[in-house]
């Protein structure tokens, strides 16, 4: 558990090129010296050191275990389904957000929804227009019709038209 964090500067002393780091406070206000420490030869990344504070107070300069080497030199297996699930999600978030995608991949479902209600709209479009031309070539026939219903009641009167009354009225004997 990290206790605390310091900054160290280096400071040289002695002709032999010796160096050694005044450790203070991380801060604005570096002005009260924490301890002086050799140099340290253990670094853990980039500008850091870390150091163990024993019981006695002495801060000794370490480096973290690479878990992986001691991992198979134990014999030891993690299995942590949490994290290979998380992992996966990430997968699919960062495909999603940052895997580049072509165009068709991209839009595929919107342009052919575009394209079928399209031609559904032509033809409807087609189906009505023809059915206008059906509807003009039909006028003509509804007053020939209306023309010979006249003709018949005409000739053969109204009972001929009403079937209630005399069902046998104009049929011929065989």
């Amino acid at each position: 558990m990290r206790v605390a964090t310091y900054s160290a500067r280096e400071i040289a002393f002695g002709m032999a090129g010796d160096k050694l780091w005044r450790v203070a406070s991380s801060g604005i206000w570096k002005f009260k010296t924490i301890k002086w420490l050799p140099v340290g030869k253990l670094q853990s990344a980039p500008r850091v050191w870390k150091y163990w504070i024993r019981e006695d107070g002495e801060w000794i300069n370490y480096q973290d275990a690479n878990i992986d080497d001691i991992s198979k030199t134990m014999g030891i297996r993690f299995v942590q389904e949490d994290m290979r699930l998380q992992k996966l999600a990430t997968e699919r978030l960062l495909e999603q957000r940052l895997m580049n995608k072509t165009f068709w991949e991209k839009w595929q479902t919107v342009i052919m929804t575009v394209i079928f209600f399209l031609v559904i709209a032509i033809c409807m479009i087609i189906i009505f227009y023809q059915f206008g031309k059906l509807l003009d070539r039909l006028s003509p026939l509804v007053s020939t019709i209306d023309s010979g219903l006249r003709l018949v009641v005409k000739n053969c009167g109204e009972n001929y038209l009403n079937t209630t009354i005399g069902g046998t009225q104009g049929l011929i004997p065989a």
